[in-house]
């Protein structure tokens, strides 16, 4: 039976110290009908508190997080609430981590950097009641140095939250110079939209997760 067909829907929390990762990792199941998040956490407590009122079928869990690392949260939710599965995101590929999840029945570990749609297949799978591999795989080869020194500029000013005007404005440059530095950018880190591009950068350590968003005026 394919997802189009299925009538039950799949209950999904995700976690994420990050806003921007957490709202890009939302953001992919945003067309799944059978896949629907039902909350959204930034830290541990948050997180399990969440699981303990809305009783998820699957948790997509951060290692890093403000309170209590990823592995706290699925040894407390081993005891707490067994039958919610868990799927690791992860932007650290240490084999400790793996070895750890492994031991509390994690159903899955996958690099923050992995392709969008096949986040999206793995939670199904898990669902399911599939066993993924533990061990994330390589992290994405892009470095800093694949960019221009324009892209990079580009870069910096997307995570502060400028639009393409503004930093046309900036940069003073044609709007359409800074649209095409912006599909670039996109291109090179494999995504589609500005969201899903800071949280790729931010995982791959691009850009620093503490910028803080331009406002403007």
């Amino acid at each position: 039976m394919t997802a189009e067909q299925r009538t039950e829907q799949w209950r999904l929390i995700i976690v994420d110290d990050h806003p921007v990762m957490l709202a890009g990792t939302a953001q992919l199941f945003a067309e799944c009908p059978d896949l629907v998040v039902v909350g959204t956490a930034t830290t541990g407590q948050e997180a399990l508190q969440l699981v303990a009122d809305l009783a998820p079928d699957l948790l997509i869990l951060d290692i890093r997080l403000p309170d209590m690392s990823g592995v706290d949260v699925a040894r407390t939710m081993r005891v707490d609430a067994p039958s919610v599965r868990i799927l690791v995101l992860t932007g650290y590929d240490d084999p400790a981590y793996g070895k750890a999840f492994a031991r509390l029945r994690v159903y899955g570990m996958l690099a923050k950097t992995t392709p969008g749609s096949e986040i999206v297949t793995a939670a199904r799978r898990i669902c399911t009641g599939e066993q993924l591999p533990m061990m994330a795989p390589a992290p994405f080869e892009l470095s800093i140095a694949s960019l221009t020194e324009r892209e990079q500029t580009v870069l910096t000013l997307l995570a502060a939250g400028y639009r393409n005007r503004e930093m046309a404005e900036r940069l003073q440059v044609a709007l359409k110079t800074v649209e095409f530095h912006v599909s670039q950018v996109l291109e090179k880190l494999g995504v589609r939209s500005r969201t899903e591009a800071m949280g790729k950068a931010i995982a791959l350590g691009l850009i620093a997760p503490s910028e803080t968003p331009h406002q403007e005026p």
